[in-house]
C-alpha cells in the first residue's frame, strides 16, 4: 500500500501545538509569531483554575468567536450561572472601537462597564490577534487589579470547533490557594463546563437556522442595530472581508455540511467533548468511580448485616412465641 506523507510545519509554546496544517506556508510559521498570551509564565501573574481548559463543541468557529465577542448575551443566556449575572441585571453597553480591523492586528475594543450589574466598576479592553485569540482584559476600577479571559477558538469541522481557555489575575493570590487549586483543577472546569452548556443547544440551532438560505452578504444578512453589537461587527468585517468568510479544509472536509440539528445529549456532552481529553477530571471520574463501588460494596455489608440482625430478631420473637404457647397449655 502506497502511503502519502504531507510535511507540516509545528511550534510548541506555552503548552499548545501550533500546526500550520498545509505544506505551502512553511516560511510564514517561521516568520510569524503564534497568537501567545502575554501573561503566561511572568512573574506577577497567577493562572487561575490550574493550566489549560480544552472543549469540543458542536458549532462552527465562526460561530463561537462571535459569541465571544457578544457580552450583552451574558445576563440572558448564562443567567444566574456566570457569576452574578441574571436578566433582573442586565445592562446597555456602549463598546466602542480603538484599534480598527486589519487582516494582521485584527482589532481591539473598549467598554467601561460589565453587561450586567456588578459590585466593582470595570473597564474591559477585548484584543482579537487573528485568528484564534479573544483576550478580554478587565480592570477592577476601584482596586487597580486586571484579570485577563484568554479564548482560543479553534476549527475542527464544518459545524464543530474547540475552545481553550486560560484566565489570569494580578491580584495576590496565597500560595495554599494556587496548590489547591493546581491539585484539585477539575472543581473549577465543572464551573467552566457549565458555562459552556448554557448555551450549547442555542448556539447549536442558531448555526444551522442562519445557514438555511442565508443571504451571502453578512451586512445584510444580520440585523445589529445596537452598540453592544460592535464586537460582532468586527468580528465579522475581518471574517469575511480579511479571511474570505469560509475556512479552507482539506480533504473529504470541503464538501461536508453542518447536518441535521443533534438531540442534546449529543451537543452538551462533557464526557466525550473535554473529559475523556483531560488529566485533571478523568483522574477525579475514576476516583468518584472507585468510591461509588467502596460505597455500594459497604451498602451490601450494611445490608447483609441488617438482614442477620432482623432474622436473628424474627427468630428470637418465634422462638418466644413457641415457649409461650408451650407455658400456657
Amino acid at each position: 500500500m502506497l502511503l502519502l506523507l504531507q510535511l507540516l510545519q509545528l511550534q510548541v509554546n506555552q503548552g499548545l501545538l501550533w500546526v500550520w496544517p498545509d505544506s505551502t506556508s512553511a516560511m510564514s510559521a517561521v516568520a510569524t509569531t503564534p497568537a501567545l498570551c502575554s501573561q503566561y509564565g511572568v512573574e506577577g501573574w497567577t493562572l487561575l483554575g490550574g493550566e489549560w481548559f480544552a472543549r469540543d463543541l458542536e458549532y462552527g468557529y465562526d460561530t463561537l468567536m462571535e459569541n465571544l465577542f457578544d457580552p450583552s448575551h451574558i445576563p440572558f443566556a448564562h443567567h444566574g450561572i456566570m457569576g452574578s449575572a441574571s436578566r433582573d441585571k442586565a445592562l446597555p453597553l456602549d463598546i466602542t472601537t480603538t484599534a480598527d480591523v486589519t487582516p494582521t492586528g485584527g482589532f481591539k475594543l473598549f467598554r467601561n462597564c460589565a453587561p450586567f450589574r456588578t459590585a466593582a466598576p470595570t473597564d474591559t479592553t477585548n484584543n482579537f490577534i487573528p485568528p484564534v485569540l479573544n483576550s478580554s482584559l478587565q480592570i477592577n476600577t476601584e482596586k487597580g487589579t486586571t484579570t485577563v479571559l484568554n479564548f482560543y477558538g479553534i476549527p475542527l469541522a464544518p459545524g464543530k470547533s474547540r475552545v481553550i481557555t486560560a484566565f489570569f489575575t494580578n491580584s495576590k493570590v496565597p500560595s495554599i490557594v494556587k496548590k489547591l487549586v493546581s491539585k484539585f483543577e477539575w472543581v473549577f472546569h465543572l464551573g467552566q463546563n457549565l458555562v459552556l452548556d448554557s448555551d450549547a443547544m442555542l448556539l447549536h440551532v442558531q448555526e444551522r437556522l442562519l445557514h438555511e438560505g442565508r443571504d451571502p452578504n453578512w451586512r445584510t444578512a444580520f440585523f445589529l442595530p445596537a452598540t453592544s453589537d460592535t464586537g460582532i461587527i468586527k468580528f465579522r468585517h475581518w471574517y469575511h472581508d480579511c479571511a474570505g468568510g469560509d475556512i479552507p479544509w482539506l480533504g473529504n472536509l470541503k464538501h461536508q455540511g453542518l447536518g441535521p440539528i443533534k438531540p442534546r445529549e449529543v451537543v452538551m456532552n462533557r464526557y466525550s467533548q473535554h473529559v475523556v481529553g483531560c488529566k485533571s477530571c478523568s483522574e477525579a471520574l475514576r476516583w468518584i468511580q472507585r468510591l461509588q463501588r467502596v460505597s455500594l460494596g459497604l451498602a451490601s455489608v450494611a445490608a447483609a448485616a441488617c438482614i442477620s440482625v432482623v432474622a436473628a430478631a424474627a427468630a428470637t420473637t418465634t422462638a418466644a412465641t413457641g415457649a409461650s404457647g408451650i407455658l400456657q397449655s
